[in-house]
């Protein structure tokens, strides 16, 4: 499972984003639709770990964001980082994973400037349809040592397709 993680986050693989529903829902239960257990288990978490409205905070349709119904607001991203930093184990996991700016992954090519580059941990997010989505959340480790999370989405915006 853990490839599929890497993969999914480091370079933005939608179709690994999306199975890691079905291993999520089979832990929930053993019966009936194992995606849709799955993404029952992403509600229940941003309502009762995350203490966040579902309704305020996100509506979740698939497990890669592809959906335009899918919709998570800034504010829930970082709670889930800032939740994923405050549990040591997850965020050992998911810190590994996230593409490095200037340096691997979607990010390979991204944030070059050498006051970012190699300082950024961070997931894209991309839409072109729909008016076009952009969207980059993460960690930003600055000069001082000290690691902030942050969560940038720009709706409305053209998007190229390349």
């Amino acid at each position: 499972m853990h490839l599929s993680i890497e993969k999914a986050m480091k370079n933005s693989s939608n179709i690994n984003a999306e199975a890691l529903l079905y291993p999520l829902g089979y832990t929930k239960s053993r019966q009936g639709n194992f995606r849709t257990n799955g993404l029952q288990v992403l509600r229940e978490f941003v309502s009762q770990e995350l203490h966040m409205p579902l309704a305020a905070t996100c509506h979740i349709d698939d497990g890669c964001g592809l959906c335009p119904n899918d919709k998570l607001t800034p504010r829930l991203l970082v709670t889930l980082l800032t939740y994923a930093y405050d549990h040591r184990y997850i965020f050992s996991e998911i810190y590994a994973d996230l593409p490095l700016s200037a340096t691997d992954g979607t990010l390979h090519d991204r944030l070059r400037k050498p006051n970012v580059a190699g300082r950024i941990k961070a997931k894209t997010g991309t839409l072109t349809k729909e008016g076009g989505i952009s969207s980059l959340s993460g960690y930003y480790r600055a000069s001082d040592g000290h690691l902030m999370v942050f969560s940038i989405i720009n709706n409305e915006c053209p998007v190229m397709d390349v």
